[in-house]
């Protein structure tokens, strides 16, 4: 299934479309089957950041660096697509209100 070119959507071709929320459909480990929905906290590009609680640690396992989840569905303000992502980053946040959740960097991958 075809990934549409991202920057079709956007006036310069080094912006990329602005993803709110995304939803990855879980296919293996202790959560196969469900769908985990997610709103981005901050985005670079093709870099998405989530915030994730450290509990329940099954569904932070799941999210490994180098993981490809290969169902992914992004939500922006003009439309919904699917795609792959991988996690690029994860780190502990140390300070502030989310002091102990953690940071993680998904980058969506094209064809």
């Amino acid at each position: 299934e075809g990934f549409p070119d991202l920057n079709a959507y956007s006036e310069k071709k080094d912006e990329f479309l602005e993803i709110s929320t995304l939803s990855i459909q879980l296919k293996q480990g202790p959560l196969k089957g469900h769908a985990l929905d997610l709103d981005v906290s901050s985005q670079t590009g093709s870099v998405v950041s989530v915030i994730l609680a450290p509990d329940p640690k099954d569904l932070l396992d799941t999210f490994r660096l180098g993981r490809r989840f290969p169902d992914i569905q992004f939500y922006s303000p003009i439309t919904v697509f699917r795609g792959t992502g991988v996690v690029s980053r994860k780190s502990r946040i140390e300070e502030g209100p989310r002091t102990g959740h953690y940071l993680v960097d998904i980058t969506i991958e094209g064809d």
